[in-house]
């Protein structure tokens, strides 16, 4: 059903743009490729699922010596490399800027789109790599509205010279603990976000007003990350600065569950 929402969000693109379309299949990863504008939609077989990529502006797609290979108009070739988890900025080729990826679930009703539902807990397990952090970013919206607190799964596992007293620990499998994460909100449709990073927004000599910002949004400036966060009542700040290891972070999902209970009809 994918031919359905082309014109709407997320992907927004024009009759110009899919009738100029490249396609290409990846045999390696058994993923088929679309390549709408500056979008990349992307179809694995294996998950039968889409991913989708920005800013890739891919105009040739090919197989050689074992590697799916992608084509810019700027005469590069480049290919996916799991040892880089930054991306490369050409006004300012000094710069590694984060990658953000992130996911979210349908509106989810629980087969009963009249009911109010009562919703408790949320689980997440994900992977804990052993030599990068990887903590992931949890949001929710409840009909349609944005719950403001963000919940944070924080990588534990015990990284030499990074380890933290009585919260990092040794680990025999590298997955984050399935500790419950309250919502405490009732509605009729749910929905989750995930996410392993922040969105870059731009380069700037002065932090903007927060009312001009939203939360999560990544800024560069005087050499330094700064991310906008919800006020800080001891600092009174928006911003924090972003350490390194913080920048780039891998994200591998297992498992999403939850407790619910139904209430009454509205």
């Amino acid at each position: 059903m994918l031919h359905n929402n082309l014109f709407e969000k997320p992907i927004s693109k024009n009759i110009w743009d899919i009738r100029n379309c490249h396609t290409g299949y990846d045999p390696y990863n058994g993923e088929w490729w679309i390549q709408l504008g500056d979008l990349s939609l992307i179809y694995n077989y294996q998950l039968m699922a889409w991913t989708v990529y920005s800013g890739t502006e891919n105009v040739i797609m090919f197989n050689y010596h074992d590697k799916f290979l992608l084509g810019r108009d700027r005469s590069e070739i480049m290919y996916f490399d799991d040892s880089v988890c930054y991306d490369y900025d050409y006004e300012y080729p000094e710069l590694k800027l984060p990658i953000p990826c992130y996911w979210t679930s349908k509106d989810i009703d629980f087969g009963s789109p009249i009911r109010i539902k009562q919703i408790r807990d949320t689980y997440v397990v994900s992977e804990v790599y052993d030599n990068k952090r990887c903590d992931v970013r949890v949001k929710y919206d409840i009909d349609y509205v944005s719950v403001e607190n963000e919940n944070r799964i924080e990588s534990e596992i015990a990284l030499w010279d990074k380890a933290i007293w009585d919260k990092s620990r040794f680990i025999a499998s590298n997955i984050s603990r399935s500790l419950p994460i309250m919502v405490g909100r009732r509605g009729k449709t749910f929905k989750i976000w995930i996410g392993n990073g922040y969105k870059f927004k731009d380069y700037v000599t002065e932090l903007p007003h927060q009312q001009e910002t939203d939360v999560g949004d990544l800024f560069y400036c005087n050499g330094k990350f700064y991310v906008r966060q919800p006020r800080n009542y001891e600092t009174r700040e928006y911003y924090r600065e972003l350490e390194e290891e913080e920048l780039y972070q891998p994200m591998r999902i297992y498992e999403i569950s939850g407790l619910y209970e139904f209430k009454g009809y509205r």
